[in-house]
């Protein structure tokens, strides 16, 4: 198993179906802070729903809590709803501590977590 510390982290967007994936990978901290700054406009073009996929998410820090929050506020400011899809067990005790499970909505039937 490779250390965290040579898991570099990434987010990237891309049309998927008739969503806009989200895709972030690895350690998401303040080392990828531009690059999810940037990620943001693209977001909301085409104007599809947004899901959020966390599966490889290896750290989530403050930086990628703020990522979330942002990519869920720019969604509801533009009418889209925002999915958090394959959330692992150490990302979801992360959300929770940061009170943000309730925010981010939580729907445990489909094994991810929603707004």
């Amino acid at each position: 198993m490779p250390s965290y510390a040579s898991l570099p982290g990434s987010v990237t967007v891309e049309p998927h179906g008739s969503v806009t994936l989200v895709r972030l990978r690895g350690e998401i901290d303040i080392s990828l802070r531009d690059q999810a700054s940037s990620a943001l406009p693209r977001l909301l073009d085409p104007r599809l729903p947004v899901e959020v996929d966390l599966a490889e998410v290896r750290l989530l820090s403050a930086t990628g809590l703020s990522f979330l929050v942002q990519c869920k506020d720019a969604c509801t400011r533009a009418g889209l709803s925002c999915v958090l899809r394959g959330v692992p067990a150490h990302v979801a005790v992360v959300l929770a501590a940061a009170e943000l499970t309730a925010y981010l909505g939580d729907d445990d039937r489909h094994g991810r977590v929603s707004s």
